[in-house]
């Protein structure tokens, strides 16, 4: 909560993006891609922080649950790592 806070504090935001499934087609992870370029193409000119995790968990099974779309503890750590650290370099 206390990044939160800060980010209200330093008015700015960001916007993380879509991240891989676990077993997807082919098509679907292209698609997850395409959504990703075209989320970053919009918030760069507005200097909004684009964040992709797609790279960091594609492919690495011990991130999910069996599902393959939910993330694990060890998951949500690393994402929220992510994201904790670009709110505080937008923060400083």
């Amino acid at each position: 909560m206390y990044m939160v806070d800060e980010l209200k504090r330093c008015n700015r935001a960001a916007v993380i993006g879509i991240l891989p499934r676990l077993g997807a087609s082919s098509h679907a992870l292209s698609k997850a891609i395409g959504v990703n370029e075209r989320l970053e193409d919009m918030c760069t000119p507005l200097g909004v922080r684009f964040v992709d995790p797609y790279n960091v968990f594609y492919g690495r099974a011990d991130l999910y649950l069996p599902d393959g779309v939910h993330l694990n503890k060890r998951g949500k750590e690393v994402f929220g790592d992510m994201v904790n650290q670009v709110l505080y370099l937008m923060c400083r």
